[in-house]
C-alpha cells in the first residue's frame, strides 16, 4: 500500500475517486427507489483499501455515505447500508491477495447489505414483501457489482499510480511462471535460495503491517 502522507498521486487518486463516486451518487440516489441499493458505493472503500490502506478507506467511507444520501427520504437506511457493507468489505478483503478474496468479499458485502435492509424494513408495518424481496435481491447485485468494480478499477488505477498490487505479485510468484521455470532449470540452487528469501521477506512485511495497523 502507498504511504498516503508522502504520495501526492495517492492523495489525488483518493480525492478523485471520492468526488466521482459522490457525483454519481448525487445524480442517481435522489430520483430512484431501487437503484440506490444497486449502486456499488462500497467499491470506493475497497479500492482505497487495496491500493492505499484500510485506515484511509474506513475514515473516508463514512463522509462519502453521508454526503451521498444527504436530504433523501431514506437517508439513514442508505447511509447504514453503505457504511456497514463498506466497512465489513474492507475488513474481509484485507490485502486482496487472491481473486477469490474479492468474490468472497462481494458475497459478504451482499449479505451485510441484505441484513441492513431486513433489519430496517421488517419492523415497519407498511413494508410489503414484494418490495422487501426486491431490495434484498438488489443487495446481492450490489455485492457482485462492488467486487467486479473493485477488481477493474484497482487494475487500472494501480497502473496510473505506478504501484504493484498484491494480485500482480501473486501472479509473478506462480511456480509455472516462465521466468521461475527458467531459473529452476538453469540454477536450481538460486531458485531455492530465492524462495527462502521471499518467504522471509513475506513474513517480515506481514509482521510489520500487522504491527502498524
Amino acid at each position: 500500500n502507498a504511504p498516503l502522507a508522502g504520495d501526492l498521486r495517492a492523495v489525488a487518486m483518493m480525492a478523485m475517486l471520492f468526488l466521482v463516486f459522490l457525483a454519481i451518487a448525487r445524480l442517481v440516489i435522489p430520483w430512484h427507489t431501487v437503484i440506490p441499493y444497486l449502486l456499488p458505493i462500497a467499491a470506493y472503500a475497497l479500492i482505497v483499501s487495496s491500493l492505499i490502506g484500510a485506515k484511509p478507506a474506513l475514515v473516508t467511507m463514512l463522509p462519502l455515505a453521508i454526503l451521498s444520501t444527504y436530504q433523501v427520504p431514506y437517508a439513514i437506511e442508505l447511509t447504514i447500508y453503505y457504511v456497514i457493507s463498506g466497512y465489513i468489505g474492507v475488513l474481509i478483503l484485507g490485502g486482496g491477495r487472491r481473486i477469490t478474496s474479492f468474490f468472497w468479499t462481494g458475497l459478504v458485502v451482499a449479505l451485510s447489505g441484505a441484513a441492513v435492509v431486513l433489519a430496517y424494513r421488517l419492523p415497519q408495518p407498511e413494508t410489503d414483501m414484494t418490495g422487501l424481496l426486491t431490495l434484498t435481491g438488489a443487495a446481492f447485485i450490489y455485492g457482485a457489482a462492488t467486487a467486479g468494480l473493485t477488481l477493474l478499477l484497482q487494475f487500472f488505477l494501480a497502473q496510473l499510480l505506478g504501484m504493484t498490487t498484491a494480485l500482480q505479485l501473486m501472479e509473478l510468484s506462480r511456480p509455472d511462471h516462465p521466468l521461475l521455470q527458467l531459473l529452476l532449470r538453469t540454477a536450481p540452487g538460486t531458485y531455492q535460495h530465492s524462495l527462502q528469501v521471499a518467504n522471509l521477506a513475506e513474513h517480515a512485511s506481514t509482521g510489520k503491517l500487522w504491527f502498524e495497523q
